[in-house]
């Protein structure tokens, strides 16, 4: 275990911060972005109803909540909370064509 993965798990294990983390997301549509990520949806992707800008402040108003640098952190965190649902995995990639074709 390195620093890092003490750290989180020492600020996660405080009730305070798991109430407010809890709390700040509970807003349906930072849940529902937080989400999509852990899904694999890219900005442009999750961008259907708001803008990408939109998105992007969701996304950095996510972070600072949950206090974390970036998307992967953001879903451990958020898996950690139970802010996620652990059943709804990220989305298969797409499958590279079976057969090779000759030109």
């Amino acid at each position: 275990m390195d620093i890092l993965e003490s750290d989180e798990s020492a600020l996660i294990a405080r009730p305070k911060f798991r109430e407010h983390a809890i709390n700040c997301t509970t807003a349906s549509s930072h849940r529902q972005v937080l989400q999509l990520v852990a899904h694999g949806d890219r900005n442009t992707q999750i961008a259907t109803e708001v803008s990408e800008a939109t998105v992007k402040v969701y996304l950095g108003g996510i972070f600072e909540r949950l206090k974390v640098a970036g998307r992967a952190e953001a879903i451990a965190v958020g898996l950690r909370l139970g802010l996620l649902d652990p059943t709804s995995g990220p989305k298969a990639p797409e499958q590279a064509p079976t057969k090779w074709v000759t030109p």
